[in-house]
């Protein structure tokens, strides 16, 4: 039985002015357990960090990758074989819109 109720704000919401939820689409994040469907929730305040899973604009477009920094390369690296990485080319603009904190599965 419960003692009391569990308040997911605050359990999982460190920075909640700075937290959003976002659904997923695509199957390119399979590998790390993410699939269509699943809910992410991302603080906007956490500071991008090499193999951080991150909420991405690249030109444009949305994507959930990994992020791979080594020296001035930046690349983002898909958990599914069938989806290459995306390496960042100068030109590219790249906005990191926030790191991935928790994965809710759908049922």
């Amino acid at each position: 039985y419960f003692q009391s109720r569990i308040d997911l704000n605050e359990e999982l919401i460190r920075n909640p002015d700075a937290t959003f939820g976002i659904w997923v689409q695509g199957n390119s994040m399979q590998g790390d357990g993410i699939e269509s469907g699943d809910f992410l929730l991302v603080d906007r305040s956490v500071s991008p960090f090499d193999k951080a899973l991150a909420i991405c604009v690249l030109n444009n477009e949305f994507t959930i990758k990994r992020l791979e920094k080594k020296g001035n390369r930046i690349r983002l690296l898909p958990a599914n074989a069938a989806f290459p990485p995306i390496v960042v080319q100068e030109g590219d603009e790249l906005i990191i819109w926030g790191i991935v904190t928790y994965v809710i599965k759908k049922p």
